[in-house]
């Protein structure tokens, strides 16, 4: 199962719609927030609220059964001091039964494992912190394991 996840674009509708052609597979489309979009050009992506979508009615997080094996977590991530420690946002994730969790907000691509749960940020569609290019998370699950890439868009 592929599973396509981005992050921060900021308005930016082209990157989006890009990524619905460029998976026609893909089983899920995640978004960790800060889209600055109307939900209507985003129909086809589970969406999270960012610290920048006060005008849009996303929730804060997303519970996905994503297989028998995974449970994940969709959030942006900004109210759990994600920049120094990701152990608050995982224990949040642990709380909801959650062994997944996809974040944003921080614009940088990170896949690590903390307090047991798989911690997977997509980076910035756009514009990533750490000078890399635009990037976002190419998720494969086969059973039991979940392998996960970064792609530069």
């Amino acid at each position: 199962m592929q599973i396509i996840v981005t992050s921060d674009n900021h308005g930016y509708k082209e990157p989006m719609d890009k990524l619905l052609q460029m998976y026609p597979d893909a089983k899920f489309f995640l978004h960790c927030g800060d889209s600055e979009m109307p939900e209507i050009y985003l129909s086809n992506y589970y969406v999270v609220r960012g610290n920048n979508d006060q005008f849009y009615d996303y929730p804060e997080y997303i519970i996905l059964d994503l297989n028998e094996y995974y449970r994940a977590m969709i959030i942006h991530g900004h109210k759990h001091i994600i920049y120094k420690d990701l152990s608050v946002l995982a224990n949040f994730a642990k709380s909801k039964e959650c062994n997944v969790c996809f974040y944003g907000h921080t614009h940088i691509f990170n896949d690590e494992v903390v307090e047991d749960i798989r911690m997977i940020n997509p980076g910035s569609i756009i514009r990533c912190r750490d000078f890399t290019p635009g990037c976002y998370a190419l998720v494969d699950i086969e059973k039991n394991i979940l392998n996960c890439q970064r792609v530069n868009f």
